[in-house]
């Protein structure tokens, strides 16, 4: 079997790489990004902020995941509260804006339904401004479609706690064949 590193001419028919095209394993198969200012007050449900889809994925790939979403941490108390972080994958009932439960989450441990960022504060007098950003490899991605979801939660509230705040919110995709 050919592979990106062995095609001789004339063996992607009419230059399109079909689906029976082997990559070799690292090779970024596709990427797909989404950005924009989603600015969203949080409550302590999970609501989704951003998505982004990847189309056609093979069940050999795995999906590499980054973000950013600005955080404006502005409360009361001197009690911890913060916003954490999650992503899931194809939770396609849930639009911008709507809460999120517990199926597909992409984790650090994949029994987990841990976030994959935070930030918190505990002093009542600072309103704090700062950028939450990171990646993850979603090692169970399914063949077809995956719907990736950037989503926020507050932690403890007492005052309000705003993503994107000044800032621009983005998450990006990467099918990666393995």
């Amino acid at each position: 079997a050919n592979n990106l590193g062995t095609v001789t001419a004339g063996s992607i028919a009419g230059g399109s790489i079909t689906c029976a095209t082997t990559f070799p394993a690292g090779h970024i198969i596709q990427i797909n990004s989404s950005s924009g200012y989603a600015y969203q007050v949080l409550d302590t449900d999970i609501d989704v902020v951003m998505e982004v889809t990847l189309s056609n994925v093979k069940a050999s790939s795995h999906v590499y995941i980054s973000w950013q979403i600005p955080f404006l941490i502005n409360t009361d108390s001197t009690a911890v509260e913060g916003a954490e972080v999650y992503i899931f994958r194809d939770a396609s009932s849930q639009s911008v804006g709507a809460s999120v439960n517990g199926t597909n989450i992409v984790a650090a441990n994949p029994s987990s339904t841990e976030a994959v960022g935070w930030l918190f504060k505990s002093d009542a007098d600072i309103e704090m401004y700062a950028t939450e950003s990171g990646s993850i490899i979603d090692e169970s991605a399914l063949t077809g479609t995956n719907v990736y979801k950037l989503c926020a939660s507050a932690y403890s509230v007492t005052g309000p706690i705003v993503c994107g705040h000044d800032g621009l919110v983005s998450i990006t995709a990467m099918e990666i064949a393995r």
